[in-house]
């Protein structure tokens, strides 16, 4: 369970696999005292949440993501030993971002847009094989509302990114909400560091 829940940190809390083809298999874990947020996972056709320790969806780009289900502790550990134990990062690598947001909007902070354009500049350069686009909220607000809002920013990067010709096939859009802070805050706390938008490119070890 060790091994499992270090890969799960690289990534938020969220186990991300490639299967055969264009397949990608996404595995919400718990961190370490066994909490687990709600995860939303979108495509161009529609989306799903998964708010349950060990919850699995396949994705398939241009298809709908197929039914959620349950992944035991052990299927995990078994169906994925040889990735964990050969360190995937190997055949992958991943570079991330961070953009934050104004409060209660989905404008990017100044700084965030000058980020923006360099990351957009490194994107056109080394074309990744997948983009991961993650949006996050403070904990300021309803928490319906910050699901709403945590999507709308991933969703306006996600178009932002296909506008400055990105590939939007290569791109999946997921939202958290206030679930997932990068600085922990007692509720209704406004913090800056929390309202982002994550993106995770992932690259083939050849570029």
């Amino acid at each position: 369970m060790k091994r499992i829940r270090l890969v799960a940190c690289l990534l938020a809390m969220i186990f991300l696999v490639s299967c055969a083809g264009s397949r990608t298999l996404i595995v919400l874990l718990p961190d370490s005292d066994g909490d687990v947020g709600t995860l939303h996972v979108e495509t161009r056709k529609s989306a799903v949440t998964l708010d349950k320790a060990f919850s699995a969806v396949s994705v398939i780009r241009n298809k709908d993501p197929e039914t959620p289900y349950l992944m035991g502790a052990m299927d995990i550990e078994d169906r994925f030993r040889d990735a964990i134990d050969s360190e995937p990062l190997q055949r992958f690598r991943l570079k991330k971002w961070i953009l934050y947001c104004r409060i209660d909007s989905t404008e990017l902070t100044s700084e965030a847009k000058v980020r923006f354009d360099e990351m957009i500049q490194d994107l056109r350069t080394h074309p990744p094989v997948e983009i991961y686009v993650v949006g996050h909220t403070d904990r300021l607000g309803p928490h319906k509302y910050n699901i709403l809002l945590s999507r709308q920013r991933a969703i306006d990067v996600q178009q932002d990114l296909i506008l400055n010709g990105i590939d939007p096939e290569k791109i999946t859009v997921s939202f958290l909400g206030e679930s997932t802070p990068l600085v922990m805050t007692s509720d209704q706390v406004s913090e800056p560091r929390n309202r982002r938008v994550e993106l995770i490119a992932k690259y083939s070890k050849e570029n």
